[in-house]
């Protein structure tokens, strides 16, 4: 396969990667969009990471948003914006890495772009998804509890073994929340989910603080940490954890257990939400941080890479 040429791709390579994708109708210039009941949307970029693993992480930064806002994702759209010189061999496994999720997770791609261009240094990944609201999310209320689901910086040493070493030792595939949102969604006395992103968990607290003018305190010793973070260097509770998702959860602490527990995956009940404003870590209050340089990886270690093998 050879090099792309400027701008839109031509209609016969467009056709080659199109059957990697799970497409609705296709139009001219647009498509029209199935309706939707209590409808959600989320559009995020995804950029910086190999290739290998770049619609992967397209596919799921979308969809996870979607999920922990109590719905289940039904319809996206994928653009991938490409550097000049891209070969037809890099879109295609982006594409495919894309559509491989789109299919497990039974989402239907009913729109897209795909160019490449000049200023465009590093292959990046827009996607939108759409989703059907299950339920409501609840506001918080004094007395709640909160869950982490997920290992706390799991995330952070993936990208370590990337950078340093150009290993996966960590496995990639495990780095999101969706499968988890999607079950909790439906154990009733889950009120509300945040997936923790930029800003860690200590971040991801504090947009829920801010957002419903609630005092969470956490108690550290109770967080889920992966296995060797604490070595890394940085304060676990900033340490990119992407993958992890915040559960505030009424009364169905031990329901919300049995389904990590089916799920593979591990928790903590590690807070309550109490009156006031504001994160207690510890009694102690804490704001919400700096990025770490950690998250400066990100785009460091496209080339190190030899291939995010996709099963």
């Amino acid at each position: 396969m050879g090099i792309l040429g400027l701008g839109k791709v031509s209609g016969d390579v467009l056709e080659r990667v199109l059957g990697f994708l799970p497409l609705e109708e296709v139009g001219l210039d647009a498509n029209p969009l199935p309706p939707l009941r209590g409808g959600v949307v989320s559009v995020n970029p995804a950029i910086g990471v190999p290739v290998d693993c770049l619609g992967f992480f397209g596919f799921h930064y979308a969809a996870s948003n979607v999920a922990v806002s109590m719905a289940v994702p039904r319809y996206a759209t994928l653009t991938v914006l490409l550097p000049l010189g891209s070969t037809e061999d890099t879109l295609e496994i982006i594409v495919k890495g894309f559509g491989r999720e789109a299919e497990r997770y039974r989402v239907r791609v009913v729109a897209g772009h795909t160019g490449t261009y000049k200023g465009v240094s590093s292959p990046l990944v827009v996607a939108t998804v759409l989703g059907e609201r299950v339920r409501e999310p609840v506001a918080p209320s004094p007395g709640d509890y909160v869950i982490i689901v997920g290992s706390i910086g799991l995330e952070t040493l993936w990208l370590l073994e990337v950078a340093e070493r150009g290993e996966y030792g960590v496995d990639w595939r495990s780095l999101t929340p969706l499968p988890a949102a999607l079950k909790l969604v439906r154990v009733e006395g889950v009120k509300l989910m945040h997936d923790v992103s930029e800003g860690g968990l200590l971040g991801a607290l504090h947009e829920i603080s801010r957002e419903y003018d609630v005092k969470i305190s956490l108690n550290s010793s109770s967080v889920p940490l992966a296995e060797g973070v604490r070595g890394v260097g940085v304060d676990p509770l900033l340490a990119p954890s992407y993958g992890s998702l915040i559960a505030i959860v009424e009364e169905e602490v031990e329901e919300v257990g049995r389904v990590c527990e089916e799920l593979g995956v591990r928790y903590g009940v590690v807070g309550r939400v109490e009156e006031g404003a504001g994160v207690y870590v510890d009694g102690v209050a804490r704001k919400a941080g700096t990025r770490t340089w950690i998250d400066e990886l990100y785009g460091e270690f496209e080339q190190k890479s030899e291939k995010c093998e996709v099963a």
